[in-house]
């Protein structure tokens, strides 16, 4: 699975990320991420919570996947799914 992928925001503000083809990856690091990003409805339902007011420090992730394009708060109430995108960010080599 090819996925494009940018953390923004938390302290430093700054943006992260890039691109990562889980198919490079080795299974116990690949497998998860698959397993996060594999699901549009959960991914729906994380972008769908908005962070509260006053929270600018919250990282988001912007996804792109084959099945589409989702802003995700790291307040979005999935802890697995916020990993897993954060575990995406580490793979991209820039943190």
């Amino acid at each position: 699975m090819r996925v494009t992928i940018h953390r923004d925001g938390g302290m430093l503000g700054r943006r992260v990320g890039g691109r990562v083809d889980t198919t490079s990856l080795p299974p116990g690091r690949r497998d998860p991420l698959e397993s996060a990003l594999s699901d549009p409805g959960r991914l729906r339902r994380a972008a769908g919570v908005t962070p509260p007011a006053g929270a600018a420090d919250v990282p988001t992730y912007e996804v792109t996947i084959p099945s589409g394009h989702f802003v995700i708060s790291a307040l979005c109430g999935d802890a697995d799914l916020v990993a897993a995108l954060e575990a995406a960010v580490r793979e991209t080599g820039t943190r």
